[in-house]
């Protein structure tokens, strides 16, 4: 491929930043990455109040996560965050509550039996992509734990996943919920020993871009994508250009509103399904040490109801904390409000005053009748098909690490 081709790159979040990290890497500088908002980042969302970011999005990393840590050695990005420590709380009560020591035990072994399952029978459960994953993790996390006799694991993995907007575990199939928290990274939020960013997740992206060579075009609206002889034409607010490829790491299924896209391509991204994600920044008449699970409100039956509250300072009660719930469209948010005041009196930290409240496009997924059915293997027959590529979370899973891993791996596969 010619070195010197005009490549754009749509969305400046994690998945376009590393797409044009590793175009540079590979000597590919002549592109563009066009971004809609007034920041980098994407779900790495870190707003001020009083002077100190909070996260909106996006909280934590792990030590598994191997791209984004290439990415910041280079850019002499240290992790400055306090450690998070997490506690758990009855959802009728608010008490504290904690395994019992024989569940505990009962866990662990059952933690050891899934790590052997993984390793001989769903060998490459983690690679990149989804294209070699065994039928049987296309089910759902409860049915494929109900196959294997886990019956208690399910405790250990819905904090991380369902608290953190990914969906119920007898909703979700199961690739999902293993590539995320593959057993490395299970391991590092068993041991809590997660990182953050002082200044917000939004803060890594924001110093990864600066070492760029081309700058994310922020406020760009596109208006239209037309592809013809070999020629991407984008037309925006700002400007009207021509590119010879276009990787494209924003919402797929929203590409119909201004893309030409072909019966096929419409076809698989109407299948995409997302999670109606939100998060709460408010401030507390009294403030927690720790973090806090409410396991009890991460089912459907608790829709609304607060799955966490992240305490990012413990040692700073002049602070943001943020509450997350999962909604749907027949729930209005005044109902979910009241149901976070609620509940975090129940809890014994009432809410003083909500500052900011999120809505998110969250977790773009494929249920397990469209994985059944093959819809990632068609995904990846189009890659390069008029001279377009596909990335974003959809195409792995939407943490930092496996969006990043996948923009590494579609630039390193396609532009050498």
């Amino acid at each position: 491929m010619d070195k010197n081709c005009r490549i754009a790159i749509i969305g400046a979040g994690p998945a376009g930043i590393t797409a044009a990290y590793y175009l540079e890497k590979n000597g590919f500088t002549n592109y563009e990455i066009l971004e809609r908002e007034d920041h980098v980042g994407g779900k790495c969302f870190s707003p001020y109040y009083k002077g100190k970011r909070y996260d909106m999005g996006a909280i934590l990393g792990a030590p598994s996560y191997d791209v984004v840590q290439e990415m910041m050695r280079d850019c002499g990005i240290q992790i400055d965050g306090d450690r998070i420590y997490a506690e758990m709380r009855d959802y009728l009560s608010g008490e504290l509550t904690s395994l019992a020591p024989s569940e505990s035990r009962m866990i662990l072994r059952e933690i050891r039996t899934l790590k052997n399952l993984l390793s001989e029978k769903y060998q490459g459960y983690d690679e990149i992509g989804h294209l070699n994953t065994n039928p049987d993790l296309m089910v759902t996390f409860s049915d494929f734990c109900k196959k294997n006799d886990l019956n208690n694991i399910e405790k250990v993995f819905i904090n991380p996943f369902t608290s953190f907007g990914y969906g119920y575990l007898d909703e979700i199939p199961a690739i999902y919920v293993l590539k995320y928290l593959d057993m490395a990274t299970l391991n590092y939020f068993l041991k809590e020993e997660l990182w953050s960013f002082n200044d917000g997740t939004q803060s890594l992206w924001e110093r990864i871009s600066y070492n760029l060579k081309n700058q994310p075009i922020l406020n760009v609206k596109i208006e239209n994508i037309q592809r013809e002889n070999n020629i991407v034409t984008i037309k925006t607010n700002l400007f009207t250009r021509e590119y010879d490829y276009l990787i494209v790491t924003s919402p797929l299924d929203h590409l119909y509103k201004f893309m030409d896209l072909t019966s096929v391509e419409n076809d698989l991204f109407s299948k995409i399904e997302t999670i109606d994600y939100k998060v709460f920044a408010v401030t507390l008449k009294k403030y927690p040490k720790k973090t806090c699970y409410i396991q009890g409100n991460m089912y459907r039956r608790r829709l609304g109801h607060t799955m966490i509250y992240f305490v990012k300072w413990p040692k700073n009660e002049e602070q943001v904390v943020t509450l997350y719930a999962i909604g749907d469209k027949n729930l209005k948010t005044s109902e979910i409000t009241k149901m976070l005041y609620d509940d975090m009196e129940l809890c014994g930290y009432p809410i003083n005053n909500i500052i900011l409240e999120k809505d998110w496009y969250y977790f773009p997924h494929i249920n397990t009748a469209n994985y059944l059915n093959g819809w990632y293997k068609d995904v990846e027959a189009i890659q390069g098909k008029m001279n377009t590529f596909y990335a974003g979370e959809v195409l792995s899973f939407g943490d930092m690490e496996e969006t990043s891993a996948y923009s590494k791996n579609i630039v390193d596969k396609y532009f050498k």
